[in-house]
C-alpha cells in the first residue's frame, strides 16, 4: 500500500457504480477510485462537458429525453476504458440498451433509503418539485421501478448511509473483491478481447 492509502488492484475492465440519487456515487466513488489507484469517471461531468452546460441546464434546455441520450453516449464511451471506476446517474438503468451496456462492466450498487437520499438532495434535482410531500412522491415513483433493475444488475451492494469514510472503505473493498472477468477459455489459455 502506498503512503497516500492507494492500493492498485488487478481489476480488468470498468466498474460502474449504480444507485439512487443522493447515494454518494460521485463523492464516494471518486474517493474509492483514488484509494484503489483507479481512474474515475463521473457520467454527469462527462455529459456536462460534452454539452457545454450543467446537467440541470441540459434538463431545462433540452429536456430529460435529450439528457438520457447524452447519458447513453457517455456510458458507452466510458465503458471503452480499462480499470476505471464510473459513477452513473440514477436513471442509467431505465433504458434497456443501457442495461445491456452495463453487462460489459462490473456493477456495484451504492444504495441508501429514501429518507437519506432526499435529505442529501434537499431539492437539488431539476425533476424534484419544490413541495416536500411532492418530492417524496416523485422520488419514490422513480425509484420504485429502478430498485428491481439495480438488484438484477448488481454484483455487489454497498450501504451508503454510513459516514463517508466508512462508505468509501466498503465501496473500495467491494470493488477490490470483484472477480477478474474471464472472456473466453481456449484449451489451457485465456484469450482477452
Amino acid at each position: 500500500m502506498s503512503s497516500d492509502g492507494a492500493r492498485p488492484i488487478p481489476l480488468t475492465g470498468p466498474v460502474v457504480i449504480i444507485g439512487p440519487p443522493g447515494a454518494g456515487k460521485s463523492k464516494a466513488g471518486a474517493l474509492a477510485a483514488h484509494r484503489l489507484g483507479l481512474a474515475f469517471v463521473d457520467l454527469d461531468d462527462e455529459i456536462a462537458r460534452a454539452a457545454g452546460m450543467t446537467v440541470d441546464e441540459v434538463f431545462a434546455v433540452e429536456g430529460e429525453t435529450s439528457f438520457r441520450v447524452r447519458e447513453a453516449n457517455a456510458l458507452a464511451a466510458a465503458l471503452d476504458g480499462q480499470n476505471a471506476l464510473i459513477a452513473a446517474g440514477a436513471g442509467v438503468v431505465d433504458a434497456a440498451p443501457n442495461r445491456l451496456l452495463l453487462q460489459r462492466a462490473h456493477r456495484v450498487w451504492l444504495d441508501v433509503d429514501d429518507d437519506t437520499a432526499l435529505a442529501r438532495l434537499s431539492g437539488a434535482r431539476p425533476w424534484l418539485p419544490a413541495d416536500l410531500r411532492e418530492q417524496y412522491r416523485a422520488y419514490r415513483l422513480r425509484e420504485a421501478r429502478r430498485r428491481p433493475l439495480r438488484a438484477t444488475l448488481a454484483q455487489a451492494r454497498v450501504d451508503g448511509r454510513a459516514a463517508l469514510d466508512d462508505v468509501v472503505a466498503e465501496l473500495a473493498d467491494a470493488v477490490a473483491a470483484l472477480p477478474v472477468p474471464v472472456i473466453e477459455w481456449i484449451g489451457d489459455s485465456l484469450l482477452d478481447e
